[in-house]
């Protein structure tokens, strides 16, 4: 039925029909919700910073395309620059964000569609939420909702993070949620310079544990269909402070997904 309703409609419908469905479900909702709140002096701990490129190596005919997402990184970041996530709420892109119209102003950008490469409004925000992903695995932060990426677009330029781990987002129905049951309000921060966004997370006091996230099994390799696909997976250690020795491994992320540039094999 999926299938038929893909071929059968256009991209919009199918958007609108998945925008309605999940709206209906947001308003039986009972958690508690992240808000946007003024920056306070009370978090002056850095829990966790991350910086990450704003320009990739991309085909030149979507060059406009990439430097117009600076802007809609900009419109976004309005609402992300200073989230105080307090203990027991829920932290959810969408919910802050809103709706990326043009009408706020949001400008064209690079965006998958159908398995194609095109210029859609609001393109670019995965960025942010790779990031914000990246944040809360790094934080230990139960992540409950968090969507994949279907394929692996851009070769590898300056990787900072491990393949696969970054969330893409659709409003609204593909959303990445994360919950915080530190006992700590978490107050995260979200700034843009020429070169990079640049995320950071601080608190009170420190967290009573670490987290290294960690890759194996990383491969590239050809399918039975002739295409080329990345696999990895990843790891969480958590290591308490006190005792300085791992007392936890947790797989987070098994990832498998088709690449779209060329690969040697």
């Amino acid at each position: 039925m999926r299938a038929l309703l893909r071929r059968l409609l256009p991209y919009a419908l199918r958007r609108e029909r998945l925008i309605w469905q999940r709206t209906v479900r947001n308003w039986f909702r009972r958690e508690r919700f992240a808000q946007t709140e003024s920056e306070s002096s009370a978090y002056t701990h850095l829990l966790w910073e991350h910086t990450s490129r704003l320009r990739k190596q991309v085909d030149p005919q979507w060059e406009a395309a990439q430097q117009r997402k600076k802007r809609t990184l900009e419109l976004a970041v309005r609402s992300l620059h200073s989230v105080c996530l307090r203990p027991g709420e829920t932290f959810s892109f969408w919910r802050l964000v809103g709706r990326p119209a043009r009408r706020r102003g949001y400008p064209p950008g690079l965006m998958l569609i159908d398995n194609r490469m095109v210029e859609h409004t609001a393109g670019g925000l995965c960025q942010l939420s790779n990031g914000l992903y990246w944040m809360a695995v790094n934080l230990g932060l139960p992540v409950t909702e968090r969507h994949r990426h279907t394929y692996d677009l851009f070769p590898d330029d300056d990787r900072r993070v491990p393949f696969g781990a970054g969330a893409t987002v659709v409003y609204n129905y593909r959303d990445l949620q994360f919950t915080n049951p530190t006992g700590l309000v978490i107050h995260i921060q979200i700034r843009l310079t020429d070169e990079e966004v640049i995320f950071q997370a601080c608190a009170e006091r420190p967290l009573p544990y670490k987290i290294r996230i960690q890759e194996r099994d990383h491969a590239f390799y050809r399918g039975s269909d002739g295409k080329t696909y990345r696999t990895n997976r990843l790891v969480s250690i958590r290591t308490p402070v006190a005792s300085n020795a791992p007392d936890a491994e947790q797989v987070i992320a098994l990832n498998t997904c088709e690449v779209l540039y060329p690969v040697e094999l």
